[in-house]
Formats: structure tokens, sequence, C-alpha cells
């Protein structure tokens, strides 16, 4: 039942249960001969006639000035009017009043299927051909979503990228890495105008490792080699140069959007250097003091239940407490923060869903009422197609029920209210209070840094089908850094993890292409889908017998690890 059909049935109960008759001006109110009854009730009803009237959560954010969004996903972009029989679309419409693509604006979906030929030698505009623009376009130009205030997302990720750009990102120069972005994110401006509000420029650049305790830039990505130390024309190639001209670039391509970079896992305030919330806060304030136009941090937001209420549904407030004093400490920076992708999982059926009422208040509230923070974007419509319910990896096995609303109807959830009572517990403000648009400095980048890149190997191919007693011929693409050994072995793919076959072979520092040859024994036991090759570097000539566990941790890099068959 929604909130005006509950009004309309508690009106219908009061009149019919007492001598009332209606008057209307200016809205439904009673009058009865004694004054002070009426001015009780016709004050009880204006204030609850404002909240049915105002039941959606954009029309109630409306006076509070603050943006409260939701994502459209492929399918509903691609078929809006029939999509979930148009529900998705009317709830969107009706709802929010900022939105981003799920997926249509990443990379894999702009850039092309196959690397462009000459590609470096491209301009902006010839770049911008090779894009596949009409799903942007589509986006920007739906009448039905013009209202929206629109994020884009994202500029420049590692992830979701097309196969193409993982395999032959990591041999390019870091020239080459700089200009290839640089000319990616202003070809992207001239596609989108003046029609997006807001960019994640760089998304989800923080490693989830600290190594001997201190937490760092993420290492394995397509642009690993804008960390590699040589000269660029922007710099020295050092990801916080890159990260710093990313922005310059965004700034360019973009000059009425508000920039930021974009994370999870950064939102719980710590001094360790180990965590990825004081690496962030520290970085983005480094780059912002090296010119970088930072406008702010995006907090995805992806949280458990569980961190935020107790068994018995008492909040934790001491989490909450964390994330203000990350929002705090970031606008004495003059730093904003958005809340960009947020949902609350259940995990292992531990918290009743009614529980996930205190923790979208506590937390939507405590963030809105932040000045550095105008904006919620809530990542996903409803719990059937949330991408935490969809998603087959491991580690969020048992995990659902995290979007505000459920069912073909999209029925609110107790969730919902706790963001609607989170938006009323705001002051009504005159304006969203943003902060100028940082102009930035687009000078040579030089913030510091320790260019360096690792060692890895890019893609490991070979038969799938193999003879005992013959020769696997295996194809592995390596990144050197220095004279280092491939090692390939040909093993089970389940315990015991049996080694039956190994080559070494030593290149020198650089990528490239080699083929290796492997001898698989007489004696291999016949097996369907249980063997793999499995390529990594070494240093040369030290071999893997007695440093195995090492290697993997911090030499290895695997990223072909097919089942094999014998036949």
């Amino acid at each position: 039942m929604t909130r005006n059909n509950m009004m309309n049935s508690s009106v219908s109960l009061l009149y019919s249960s007492s001598e009332w008759r209606f008057s209307t001006i200016q809205g439904l109110f009673f009058t009865k001969t004694t004054t002070a009854f009426t001015l009780v009730i016709v004050a009880f009803l204006l204030s609850s006639s404002t909240l049915g009237a105002q039941s959606s959560l954009q029309e109630l954010a409306a006076p509070k000035k603050v943006y409260i969004g939701n994502i459209i996903s492929n399918q509903h972009l691609d078929d809006p009017v029939n999509f979930r029989d148009g529900l998705a679309d009317a709830h969107l419409r009706e709802e929010y009043n900022v939105v981003s693509l799920e997926n249509y604006m990443k990379m894999a979906f702009v850039l092309p299927g196959s690397e462009p030929s000459d590609i470096h030698n491209l301009s902006v505009e010839e770049l911008r051909a090779e894009l596949r623009e009409d799903k942007i376009e589509t986006f920007l130009s739906n009448e039905g979503w013009a209202d929206f205030r629109k994020r884009g997302h994202a500029m420049i990720w590692f992830n979701q990228a097309p196969d193409w750009l993982n395999l032959v990102g990591p041999t390019w120069t870091g020239q080459q890495v700089f200009a290839f972005s640089r000319k990616y994110i202003l070809a992207l401006g001239q596609i989108c105008g003046d029609r997006i509000d807001e960019w994640d420029v760089i998304n989800e650049a923080i490693s989830d490792d600290a190594p001997d305790g201190q937490r760092q830039w993420r290492q394995q990505t397509w642009y690993r080699r804008a960390n590699d130390g040589s000269m660029t024309d922007w710099g020295e190639a050092t990801y916080e140069n890159y990260i710093k001209m990313l922005f310059v670039w965004a700034r360019e391509a973009q000059p009425e959007a508000r920039l930021h970079i974009n994370d999870y896992g950064i939102e719980f305030f710590s001094s360790s250097l180990a965590s990825k919330n004081r690496f962030m806060r520290d970085q983005v304030k480094a780059l912002r003091d090296c010119g970088a136009p930072i406008d702010g941090v995006g907090f995805q937001s992806h949280l458990i239940l569980s961190d935020l209420v107790s068994p018995e549904g008492v909040l934790n407030s001491g989490a909450i407490d964390l994330v203000e004093q990350s929002i705090e400490d970031l606008a004495t920076a003059d730093i904003e923060v958005a809340i960009t992708e947020l949902d609350i999982r259940i995990c292992d059926e531990d918290r009743d869903e009614a529980f996930q009422e205190v923790a979208y208040q506590a937390y939507c509230e405590m963030a809105l009422s932040q000045p550095n923070c105008h904006e919620v974007v809530f990542w996903g419509l409803r719990d059937e197609d949330n991408w935490i319910t969809l998603s087959n990896s491991p580690f969020f096995i048992n995990c659902q029920d995290a979007s505000l609303v459920e069912g073909d109807d999209y029925s609110p959830k107790p969730a919902y209210d706790g963001v609607v009572a989170a938006i009323m517990a705001l002051p009504d403000q005159d304006e969203f209070g943003f902060a100028p648009l940082l102009p930035g400095n687009g000078a040579p980048a030089n913030c510091g840094g320790m260019g360096s890149i690792e060692p890895a190997i890019l893609a490991v191919n070979g038969p799938s089908a193999v003879l005992p007693g013959g020769q696997a011929a295996v194809a592995v693409n390596y990144l050197a850094t220095a004279d280092q050994d491939i090692v390939v072995w040909f093993q089970l793919d389940a315990a015991p993890f049996t080694v039956y076959a190994q080559t070494v072979t030593g290149v020198s520092g650089g990528s490239g292409i080699i083929e290796v040859v492997i001898d698989i024994p007489i004696d291999v036991p016949p097996a369907t889908g249980q063997y793999r090759y499995l390529a990594f570097i070494a240093p040369q000539g030290g071999g893997v017998d007695d440093s195995f566990s090492d290697l993997i941790r911090n030499q290895v890099s695997v990223l072909g690890d097919d089942s094999q068959l014998i036949v």
C-alpha cells in the first residue's frame, strides 16, 4: 500500500467514526465546534498530508537540498519501457533525482572490441570515432531522465576493461599509457559535453594489499606502466603523477562536472598506514596540494548489516562515528564526499531484514548531515536485481537483500523507511552548498611517488587436449623487469597439485611472448578437466623448489589456469 493510499484509508476511518465534515482550502482538513480540537487535527493532517504528498524519496529530498539516487542497469537502459514491465523505470523516476549507469560507461562497453589500428598515433577525434558511444547517448538524451542529476561511472578503471587493453596496456611505455588515457578522457568529454554533472575519474585505484604494513596504489592493472619511472611529456611515470594528470585532463574535458576518486573499503577512519582509509586521505590531500582538481571522494559503501547492528538490532554507533570522522577529516581540506554505491547486505541470514531500517537511517542521516556531503546513491533498484544477489563471487556467497525495495511491485522494505526517516530528519536548506569547482594546475606533474612495476604473466595459452608421451606448445605473454626466468608447469589442477613437467626459459627485461614446449610424461594418468598450465616469473637461476610459497605470494602472477584434458 502506498503512503497516499494509507492516508486516504486513515481519513476514511476518521470520517466514518466521527461527526466530522470536510472542507478544502489548499488541501483537506477537518472542522468541529471545538477550536482546540480543530487546531490539533488540522496540524496533524497538514503534516501527514505533506508526507503523503511527498511520499517519494526525491520529493522528500527537495527541500533538504540533497540528492538521492540509484542506477540504470544494462537491460533497463536498452528497453526502459518493457524492462520489468516498465516498473523499474517508473520506480526510478518516482523515487530518485540522481542516476548513474551500472555498466555502460565503463571502458569495456565504450572502447572497441579489438585494439584500434595504430592506436598511439590517433588524434582525440580519431580515437572518439573508434568509441562506441551509442549507450552513452541513449542515457544522456532520454527525455524521461532529463531532470536527473547524472553521474559518469567511470573514466579509468582497472576492471571491466576490454581484454585487448588488459593484454597490451602493460606492454606500452609510460608515455603511451599517459597519452592514451588523456585522449580517451578528452574523447569522453566530446561525447558527453555538458550533460554529465559529476564523474568518477578513477575507480578503485587503491590496492587491497599493504606490503610491510604500508598501503599502496593497485599494482596489477592495465595501466601499470604509468608507474614505470620513465619520463613522459607530463612528468615522471609514477602513479601519483598519473592520477594528478587524469584529473587535469578530466577538468579540461568536463569543465562543469564535479570530479571524484571512487573506491570501496575507505569509509571507516583509521590512523594505520596499512589501512585504505589512511592511504586515501593522505593521497587525496597530497594530490590536491600538487594541483589535481579533485573535488571529492566517492565512498562506495558496500556494507554488511552485521557490522552496523547487533543481533538484537541495536545500532553500532561506533562504526557510524568512524565514517563520520572520515568525512569530517576530508572537510578540513575542503574535500567533499559522495556516497556513491550504497548497499547494506545481509549475510548468512545473521540479521533480521527489519534491522536494515536502523542501519540505513543512521548511515544516510549521518552522511547527509555533513556540510561536505550532498549525495547518496544506492547500487541497485531492488533486491532481486542487486549485483550482490546476482554475483557468483565466493566473496558474496550467502549474502543478499541489500536494497531498499523488493518484489515485482517494488515494495518498500524497512530499509526504505529508514532512508525516509533520515531525509526527514535533515533541516530544510536554501541551496545544495557545493563548493566551487577546482580549476587545478595543468603543469607537468611532480607529485612524488616511486616509479616501479612488478613482473607479471599477462596470458598463458596452450592446447586443451594432449597425449601421454606427447608434447604441448604453450605461449606465454610476459612482462619482465630484469633478466628473469619464465617457469611453466604442467600439473594437476586439484590436490595434491602434482607437477608432471616443467620448463624454464630465461628472458631479458621487457615484455614479449615466448613459446615453450613441454614434454608430457608417458605415465601421466588419463583424466578429464584435472590438469593445467601454470606460468610464473622467478629470479633468473633461482628456481622455485625451496621458495614456492614466497614466489606465489610475491613474484608469481598467474592469469591462465584453464583445466586441460589428457586423452
